[in-house]
């Protein structure tokens, strides 16, 4: 029989239960890295449109600033701003103390992640350009294709870009980044440095065919310029599917 003078014992720490007990995972939300980065690249470029906007606005009357500017501000986010950040994410998997005991999802490619940014941000463009499409006084074939443009040298800049990932060292990167700047500044760089060089007769900038699709009222396209825009979009894809290929081949 117990003392009814003696204090009682002080209780025990309660056990973690969830921790303990299978099935029961921690309420910890953790992404890795590429996750991360994936939904500041999306805020990003929602930030550089807009900023863009305003910029574009306080330096050029808003018809200039939907007809030129704004469409050249978008091309420098798709094929410089965008690559840039994601060859400067790092992808190494996390740490043992942060990894998820439990994950629900496998891990995803860096590739993958280039594609579904792809994805993202031509879409948002979409709701730029078609507002545009009013003040810049374009007709309905210059916004599609303009569209096709974005899309398709976008599409070769994340091939790019997901190769200098799939390397992974620091020389690769720097390359893949190169190469995303030739695609966009080497002709335009012959161009004044030779004389004689027309805007339609660049084959892999589309900065001439931004000029020429963001004129008002523009005509049809050319027959030149509109195989050009389909090859570009045909090496995209191809380059794509045998990347894809590759990789299936080295996973197996």
């Amino acid at each position: 029989m117990s003392d009814p003078f003696q204090p009682d014992p002080p209780p025990k720490p309660a056990p973690a239960q969830a921790a303990a007990e299978p099935g029961i995972r921690p309420l910890v939300f953790a992404l890795d890295p590429a996750r991360r980065s994936t939904h500041l690249v999306i805020l990003f470029w929602c930030a550089w449109l807009l900023c863009s906007w305003l910029v574009c606005l306080l330096n050029a009357s808003p018809r200039l600033a939907a007809r030129l500017t704004m469409p050249f501000a978008a091309l420098t986010g798709m094929m410089v701003l965008w690559p840039l950040i994601r060859l400067s994410t790092s992808f190494e998997p996390p740490s043992a103390a942060d990894a998820d005991p439990m994950p629900s999802t496998p891990p995803v490619r860096p590739s993958t992640h280039v594609l579904r940014e792809w994805l993202y941000l031509n879409i948002l463009l979409q709701a730029v350009l078609w507002p545009l499409m009013i003040n810049a006084q374009w007709t309905l074939h210059q916004t599609l294709w303009l569209a096709w443009v974005f899309a398709a040298w976008s599409l070769l800049v994340g091939l790019v870009t997901a190769i200098g990932l799939r390397r992974g060292s620091a020389a690769a990167r720097t390359l893949a980044m190169l190469g995303c700047l030739a695609l966009l500044l080497v002709e335009p760089g012959i161009a004044l440095l030779r004389s004689g060089v027309g805007a339609g007769q660049w084959l892999v900038s589309p900065i001439g065919l931004i000029r020429t699709l963001t004129t008002p009222f523009s005509p049809a396209l050319r027959v030149e310029d509109a195989a050009g825009i389909i090859a570009v979009t045909a090496a995209g894809i191809l380059g794509w599917l045998l990347y894809a290929l590759l990789l299936r081949g080295r996973s197996a």
